[in-house]
């Protein structure tokens, strides 16, 4: 699936058109059209922008996993197919996310939870936190929403929530795993790379934003 396909796609998940994304990026709707036609092509400093826009990564527009064709008589029902995964998962209470590190700095496990979300996916254990301040700012922004996937593995250009023997927890992207490392780069753009023995990660699983709007809080009674 070309990157162009995935745009389309998460657009049309989000119910967004080329007028709602070409002036965040800074260009007319006639040149996004380009782009999306192949004529021209963006730079990656614009591609970053769609993707913080779409609320997914650049490896996400490139993966091409999960449609592996985009048929124009079969692009409508794929859409379809994967709006009807939604599903409702539990939201957590807040956690708070150091600046530039990723780190957060409280263990979720223990948290009640505060409402729900629908959300697309497939994992029956899927959960989301509500995260606080700008420590990943601009990607997930305050008030955003981090989905977690605890049966699904992240893979190279996704964002992972990893959890270390020290019982440390860190949201950031898969740059790449082997069976003896796994290395990940920051999320908001800090420089900078952190490498860990797989023997130091306890667990490690698939992570994305989703925009603050999409919780409902629980009603007291």
């Amino acid at each position: 699936m070309k990157w162009q396909d995935a745009v389309r796609l998460r657009m049309a998940q989000k119910g967004l058109v080329e007028d709602d994304i070409a002036p965040k990026v800074g260009v007319k709707r006639a040149g996004f059209n380009h782009w999306m036609n192949g004529r021209r092509s963006p730079t990656p400093e614009q591609l970053e922008v769609i993707a913080t826009v779409l609320h997914c990564t650049v490896g996400d527009l490139f993966e091409g996993e999960k449609f592996l064709s985009l048929d124009p008589d079969l692009y409508e029902d794929r859409i379809l197919q994967q709006i009807a995964r939604s599903a409702r998962v539990r939201v957590m209470q807040s956690v708070l996310v150091e600046k530039n590190e990723g780190w957060l700095l409280q263990d979720f496990s223990p948290l009640e939870p505060a409402g729900s979300a629908d959300v697309p996916t497939d994992d029956e254990a899927a959960f989301a936190l509500v995260i606080l301040g700008d420590g990943l700012f601009p990607v997930i922004r305050d008030g955003s929403l981090l989905v977690v996937e605890p049966s699904v593995l992240p893979k190279p250009g996704g964002f992972a929530l990893i959890e270390t023997i020290d019982s440390e927890f860190f949201v950031r992207e898969l740059l790449f795993a082997t069976e003896k490392e796994a290395s990940f780069g920051s999320i908001n753009g800090a420089p900078g790379r952190m490498t860990l023995p797989k023997k130091m990660i306890k667990r490690m699983c698939a992570c994305w934003p989703l925009p603050g709007d999409k919780f409902v809080p629980d009603v007291k009674p």
